[in-house]
């Protein structure tokens, strides 16, 4: 049978994922912006260090209308805020949930949970939810 990691036993690494892909396309040489295009050496590297959890951060579809609001304000953020959420949908500029469903695949074959941030006061003004 499986064996449950415990809290005392995590090793948790956060990301947040935008950041995290960006700074994984410079250091592979290529346009990493979709879960299924992160190498898997990159998970193998994630393994070998002892992480067993990678939690990322910012994975859900965000508002249309803050990214509007956001750039109208000079703010050159145009993913949006990650407070400001229009569907608790994995966002389709990281390849929906197919993409997360192979991500969390890959990291199963190495022993890593996959968590993520989720906090249902985040809705903006255009939320779906």
């Amino acid at each position: 049978a499986d064996r449950v990691t415990t809290m005392d036993e995590a090793v948790i690494l956060s990301k947040n994922v935008y950041i995290w892909l960006y700074q994984l396309g410079k250091e592979y040489g290529m346009n990493i912006r979709k879960f299924f295009e992160i190498p898997d050496q990159e998970l193998d590297r994630l393994a070998q260090t002892g992480i067993n959890t990678l939690w990322l951060t910012g994975i859900w579809e965000r508002s249309y209308a803050s990214q509007k609001i956001r750039k109208a304000t000079g703010q050159d953020d145009h993913y949006g805020s990650v407070h400001s959420l229009y569907d608790y949908q994995i966002s389709r500029t990281l390849g929906g949930w197919p993409a997360l469903h192979d991500l969390k695949e890959r990291l199963e074959m190495r022993n890593i949970r996959l968590a993520a941030s989720m906090i249902p006061v985040c809705t903006a003004i255009d939320g779906n939810m």
